[in-house]
Protein backbone atom coordinates (compact mmCIF):
# COMPACT_ATOMS: atom_id res chain seq x y z
CA UNK A 1 0.00 0.00 0.00
CA UNK A 2 1.27 3.47 -0.91
CA UNK A 3 1.11 6.13 1.78
CA UNK A 4 1.71 9.85 1.35
CA UNK A 5 3.57 11.99 3.88
CA UNK A 6 3.71 15.78 4.20
CA UNK A 7 5.92 18.07 6.31
CA UNK A 8 4.61 21.65 6.40
CA UNK A 9 7.14 24.34 7.31
CA UNK A 10 7.07 28.11 7.23
CA UNK A 11 9.28 28.21 4.12
CA UNK A 12 8.66 24.93 2.28
CA UNK A 13 6.22 22.06 2.11
CA UNK A 14 7.97 18.70 1.71
CA UNK A 15 6.03 15.64 0.61
CA UNK A 16 6.79 12.10 -0.43
CA UNK A 17 5.37 8.72 -1.34
CA UNK A 18 6.17 5.67 0.81
CA UNK A 19 5.67 1.96 0.31
CA UNK A 20 6.81 -0.79 2.72
CA UNK A 21 8.80 1.73 4.82
CA UNK A 22 10.71 3.01 1.76
CA UNK A 23 10.61 6.62 0.56
CA UNK A 24 10.02 6.20 -3.17
CA UNK A 25 9.77 9.84 -4.19
CA UNK A 26 10.24 13.21 -2.47
CA UNK A 27 9.30 16.71 -3.63
CA UNK A 28 9.07 20.22 -2.22
CA UNK A 29 7.17 23.39 -3.01
CA UNK A 30 7.30 26.88 -1.45
CA UNK A 31 4.86 27.16 1.47
CA UNK A 32 4.27 30.93 1.00
CA UNK A 33 2.94 30.91 4.56
CA UNK A 34 3.15 34.71 4.75
CA UNK A 35 0.38 34.89 2.13
CA UNK A 36 -2.08 33.34 4.56
CA UNK A 37 -3.83 30.13 5.50
CA UNK A 38 -5.92 29.91 2.32
CA UNK A 39 -2.79 29.80 0.17
CA UNK A 40 -1.25 27.06 2.33
CA UNK A 41 -4.47 25.01 2.34
CA UNK A 42 -4.74 25.35 -1.47
CA UNK A 43 -1.19 24.06 -1.81
CA UNK A 44 -1.98 21.10 0.46
CA UNK A 45 -5.04 20.30 -1.65
CA UNK A 46 -2.77 20.27 -4.71
CA UNK A 47 -0.42 17.86 -2.89
CA UNK A 48 -3.42 15.57 -2.25
CA UNK A 49 -4.15 15.58 -6.00
CA UNK A 50 -0.54 14.55 -6.63
CA UNK A 51 -0.95 11.68 -4.15
CA UNK A 52 -4.14 10.47 -5.85
CA UNK A 53 -2.33 10.38 -9.19
CA UNK A 54 0.39 8.24 -7.55
CA UNK A 55 -2.12 5.72 -6.22
CA UNK A 56 -1.85 6.78 -2.58
CA UNK A 57 -4.80 5.90 -0.35
CA UNK A 58 -3.71 7.24 3.03
CA UNK A 59 -1.81 10.40 4.01
CA UNK A 60 0.01 11.66 7.12
CA UNK A 61 0.50 15.42 7.52
CA UNK A 62 2.99 17.00 9.96
CA UNK A 63 1.93 20.52 10.96
CA UNK A 64 3.44 23.18 13.25
CA UNK A 65 1.27 24.47 16.06
CA UNK A 66 -1.09 22.80 18.51
CA UNK A 67 -2.52 19.69 16.85
CA UNK A 68 -5.30 17.49 18.19
CA UNK A 69 -4.28 14.29 16.41
CA UNK A 70 -7.58 12.57 17.20
CA UNK A 71 -9.71 14.95 15.14
CA UNK A 72 -7.09 16.71 13.00
CA UNK A 73 -7.65 20.24 14.31
CA UNK A 74 -4.65 22.59 14.00
CA UNK A 75 -4.47 25.76 16.12
CA UNK A 76 -2.25 28.81 15.71
CA UNK A 77 0.61 27.33 13.67
CA UNK A 78 3.52 29.81 13.78
CA UNK A 79 4.41 31.62 10.54
CA UNK A 80 1.10 30.85 8.77
CA UNK A 81 -0.65 34.21 8.53
CA UNK A 82 -4.30 34.24 9.65
CA UNK A 83 -4.51 30.61 10.75
CA UNK A 84 -6.34 30.45 14.09
CA UNK A 85 -8.12 27.10 14.21
CA UNK A 86 -8.87 24.78 11.29
CA UNK A 87 -9.91 21.13 11.00
CA UNK A 88 -7.26 20.28 8.42
CA UNK A 89 -8.12 16.58 8.41
CA UNK A 90 -11.74 17.30 7.46
CA UNK A 91 -10.78 19.90 4.85
CA UNK A 92 -8.31 17.63 3.03
CA UNK A 93 -10.42 14.47 3.29
CA UNK A 94 -13.50 16.20 1.92
CA UNK A 95 -11.60 17.67 -1.01
CA UNK A 96 -9.53 14.59 -1.93
CA UNK A 97 -11.48 11.61 -0.55
CA UNK A 98 -8.16 10.34 0.82
CA UNK A 99 -7.76 9.07 4.39
CA UNK A 100 -5.84 11.86 6.19
CA UNK A 101 -4.10 11.89 9.60
CA UNK A 102 -2.62 15.07 11.07
CA UNK A 103 0.17 15.24 13.66
CA UNK A 104 2.34 17.97 15.21
CA UNK A 105 5.59 18.32 13.23
CA UNK A 106 7.87 17.86 16.26
CA UNK A 107 6.02 14.67 17.16
CA UNK A 108 6.38 13.54 13.55
CA UNK A 109 10.13 14.14 13.86
CA UNK A 110 10.46 11.98 16.99
CA UNK A 111 8.23 9.27 15.49
CA UNK A 112 10.45 9.13 12.41
CA UNK A 113 13.68 8.83 14.38
CA UNK A 114 12.14 6.40 16.88
CA UNK A 115 10.79 3.98 14.31
CA UNK A 116 13.29 4.34 11.46
CA UNK A 117 16.34 6.25 12.73
CA UNK A 118 18.57 6.59 15.77
CA UNK A 119 15.88 5.46 18.22
CA UNK A 120 15.02 2.12 16.61
CA UNK A 121 14.43 -0.61 19.19
CA UNK A 122 14.30 1.85 22.13
CA UNK A 123 11.31 2.36 24.41
CA UNK A 124 12.34 5.60 26.12
CA UNK A 125 13.50 8.35 23.79
CA UNK A 126 13.92 12.13 24.10
CA UNK A 127 14.44 14.12 20.90
CA UNK A 128 15.42 17.77 20.57
CA UNK A 129 15.48 19.78 17.37
CA UNK A 130 18.03 22.59 17.55
CA UNK A 131 17.52 25.46 15.16
CA UNK A 132 15.60 28.75 15.11
CA UNK A 133 13.89 27.41 18.21
CA UNK A 134 14.23 24.29 20.30
CA UNK A 135 11.51 21.72 19.66
CA UNK A 136 11.18 18.15 20.77
CA UNK A 137 9.23 15.04 21.46
CA UNK A 138 9.14 12.30 24.07
CA UNK A 139 8.62 8.54 23.80
CA UNK A 140 8.04 6.97 27.22
CA UNK A 141 7.52 3.26 27.79
CA UNK A 142 7.16 2.70 24.05
CA UNK A 143 4.44 5.33 23.64
CA UNK A 144 4.53 8.82 22.17
CA UNK A 145 3.83 11.28 24.99
CA UNK A 146 1.13 13.71 23.87
CA UNK A 147 -0.37 15.07 27.09
CA UNK A 148 -3.91 16.16 27.89
CA UNK A 149 -3.93 19.01 25.36
CA UNK A 150 -1.51 17.36 22.90
CA UNK A 151 1.12 19.95 23.84
CA UNK A 152 3.67 17.71 25.59
CA UNK A 153 7.30 17.89 24.50
CA UNK A 154 7.82 21.67 24.64
CA UNK A 155 11.36 21.07 25.81
CA UNK A 156 12.56 24.45 24.57
CA UNK A 157 10.57 26.13 27.32
CA UNK A 158 12.22 24.45 30.28
CA UNK A 159 13.26 27.43 32.42
CA UNK A 160 16.96 27.25 33.27
CA UNK A 161 17.26 30.78 34.65
CA UNK A 162 14.16 32.73 35.85
CA UNK A 163 16.09 35.99 35.42
CA UNK A 164 17.45 35.09 31.99
CA UNK A 165 16.78 36.62 28.56
CA UNK A 166 13.22 37.10 27.33
CA UNK A 167 11.92 34.20 25.23
CA UNK A 168 9.44 34.68 22.37
CA UNK A 169 6.89 32.78 24.50
CA UNK A 170 6.88 35.74 26.92
CA UNK A 171 8.75 34.03 29.78
CA UNK A 172 12.35 34.57 30.85
CA UNK A 173 15.23 32.13 30.85
CA UNK A 174 13.81 29.35 28.65
CA UNK A 175 16.32 26.91 27.16
CA UNK A 176 15.31 28.16 23.70
CA UNK A 177 16.17 31.74 24.68
CA UNK A 178 19.73 30.57 25.35
CA UNK A 179 20.47 28.18 22.51
CA UNK A 180 18.07 29.12 19.72
CA UNK A 181 19.65 30.66 16.61
CA UNK A 182 18.96 34.28 17.57
CA UNK A 183 20.55 34.18 21.01
CA UNK A 184 23.52 32.28 19.65
CA UNK A 185 24.06 34.90 16.94
CA UNK A 186 23.49 37.87 19.29
CA UNK A 187 25.92 36.37 21.78
CA UNK A 188 28.59 36.10 19.09
CA UNK A 189 28.07 39.75 18.03
CA UNK A 190 28.42 40.86 21.65
CA UNK A 191 31.44 38.70 22.50
CA UNK A 192 33.51 39.44 19.40
CA UNK A 193 34.19 42.95 20.75
CA UNK A 194 36.17 41.28 23.56
CA UNK A 195 38.13 39.14 21.09
CA UNK A 196 39.61 41.62 18.58
CA UNK A 197 41.70 38.87 16.97
CA UNK A 198 38.69 36.62 16.36
CA UNK A 199 37.88 35.55 12.81
CA UNK A 200 34.28 36.48 13.56
CA UNK A 201 35.27 40.15 13.31
CA UNK A 202 35.54 39.63 9.54
CA UNK A 203 31.75 39.13 9.37
CA UNK A 204 28.91 41.63 9.82
CA UNK A 205 26.28 38.89 9.83
CA UNK A 206 27.05 35.83 11.94
CA UNK A 207 25.30 32.46 11.72
CA UNK A 208 25.89 29.13 13.50
CA UNK A 209 27.42 27.82 10.27
CA UNK A 210 30.00 30.64 10.23
CA UNK A 211 30.78 30.11 13.92
CA UNK A 212 31.30 26.41 13.18
CA UNK A 213 33.62 27.14 10.25
CA UNK A 214 35.70 29.52 12.38
CA UNK A 215 35.88 27.04 15.26
CA UNK A 216 37.25 24.40 12.89
CA UNK A 217 39.98 26.89 11.94
CA UNK A 218 40.99 27.18 15.59
CA UNK A 219 39.27 30.49 16.38
CA UNK A 220 39.25 30.91 20.19
CA UNK A 221 35.98 32.83 20.44
CA UNK A 222 34.10 30.42 18.17
CA UNK A 223 35.36 27.46 20.18
CA UNK A 224 34.31 29.25 23.40
CA UNK A 225 30.80 29.87 22.00
CA UNK A 226 30.31 26.22 21.07
CA UNK A 227 31.52 25.10 24.50
CA UNK A 228 29.10 27.55 26.11
CA UNK A 229 26.29 26.29 23.87
CA UNK A 230 27.07 22.68 24.82
CA UNK A 231 27.13 23.56 28.51
CA UNK A 232 23.70 25.23 28.44
CA UNK A 233 22.24 22.40 26.38
CA UNK A 234 23.62 19.98 28.96
CA UNK A 235 21.87 21.86 31.78
CA UNK A 236 18.57 21.44 29.94
CA UNK A 237 19.22 17.76 29.28
CA UNK A 238 19.91 17.13 32.98
CA UNK A 239 16.30 18.08 33.76
CA UNK A 240 14.95 15.90 30.95
CA UNK A 241 17.02 12.92 32.09
CA UNK A 242 15.86 13.26 35.69
CA UNK A 243 12.19 13.44 34.61
CA UNK A 244 12.03 10.89 31.77
CA UNK A 245 15.01 8.59 32.41
CA UNK A 246 15.54 7.95 28.66
CA UNK A 247 17.70 5.28 27.06
CA UNK A 248 18.73 7.72 24.36
CA UNK A 249 18.64 11.45 23.60
CA UNK A 250 18.57 12.30 19.89
CA UNK A 251 19.66 15.72 18.62
CA UNK A 252 18.39 16.96 15.26
CA UNK A 253 17.87 20.26 13.45
CA UNK A 254 20.31 22.63 11.73
CA UNK A 255 22.56 23.39 14.71
CA UNK A 256 23.00 19.68 15.44
CA UNK A 257 25.21 19.50 12.35
CA UNK A 258 27.93 21.00 14.58
CA UNK A 259 27.52 18.10 17.03
CA UNK A 260 31.26 17.41 17.25
CA UNK A 261 31.94 21.01 18.32
CA UNK A 262 29.68 21.02 21.40
CA UNK A 263 29.02 17.43 22.48
CA UNK A 264 32.04 17.07 24.79
CA UNK A 265 30.92 20.11 26.76
CA UNK A 266 27.38 18.70 26.98
CA UNK A 267 28.55 15.29 28.18
CA UNK A 268 30.76 16.91 30.83
CA UNK A 269 27.68 18.61 32.32
CA UNK A 270 25.72 15.35 32.31
CA UNK A 271 28.56 13.50 34.01
CA UNK A 272 28.80 16.17 36.72
CA UNK A 273 25.09 16.81 37.32
CA UNK A 274 22.98 13.74 36.49
CA UNK A 275 22.30 11.47 39.45
CA UNK A 276 23.57 7.92 38.85
CA UNK A 277 24.79 9.01 35.42
CA UNK A 278 26.97 5.96 34.70
CA UNK A 279 24.29 3.54 35.87
CA UNK A 280 21.68 5.15 33.63
CA UNK A 281 23.88 4.68 30.57
CA UNK A 282 21.96 7.27 28.56
CA UNK A 283 23.30 7.88 25.04
CA UNK A 284 23.35 11.30 23.36
CA UNK A 285 23.44 10.85 19.59
CA UNK A 286 22.89 12.67 16.32
CA UNK A 287 19.64 12.14 14.42
CA UNK A 288 20.07 9.75 11.48
CA UNK A 289 17.30 10.80 9.10
CA UNK A 290 18.05 14.52 8.94
CA UNK A 291 15.39 16.64 7.25
CA UNK A 292 13.47 13.51 6.19
CA UNK A 293 12.63 12.49 9.78
CA UNK A 294 9.28 14.38 9.87
CA UNK A 295 8.25 12.73 6.59
CA UNK A 296 9.03 9.28 7.99
CA UNK A 297 7.08 10.17 11.14
CA UNK A 298 4.06 11.43 9.20
CA UNK A 299 4.19 8.24 7.12
CA UNK A 300 4.26 6.06 10.24
CA UNK A 301 1.41 8.05 11.80
CA UNK A 302 -0.75 7.34 8.76
CA UNK A 303 0.44 3.71 8.61
CA UNK A 304 -0.93 3.05 12.12
CA UNK A 305 -3.99 5.24 11.46
CA UNK A 306 -3.00 7.66 14.19
CA UNK A 307 -2.83 4.94 16.84
CA UNK A 308 0.48 5.94 18.38
CA UNK A 309 -0.66 4.54 21.73
CA UNK A 310 -0.04 1.05 20.30
CA UNK A 311 3.69 0.28 20.15
CA UNK A 312 3.30 -3.15 18.58
CA UNK A 313 3.68 -1.98 14.96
Amino acid sequence: MKIGAVDVGGTNIFFGVFEDDLLLEKKQIPAEADKGKDVVIKKLKDVMKFFKEKGVSRVGVGMPGLVDHNVGVVEIPPNIEGWIKENLKMILQKDSELEVYVINDANAYVLGEWKFGAGRGKKDVVLLTLGTGVGGGIVSGGKLLLGKTHAAGEVGHIVINPSGPLCKCGQRGCLEAYIGNKYFEDRALYMKKKFPDSLLNNYTEITPRIIAECAKKGDRLSTYLWNEFGHILGVGLVTLIHIFDPEIIILGGGISKSFDLFINSTLQVLENRVMNYKKRGVEVVLAQLGDEAPLYGAYYFALVKGNVEDSSH
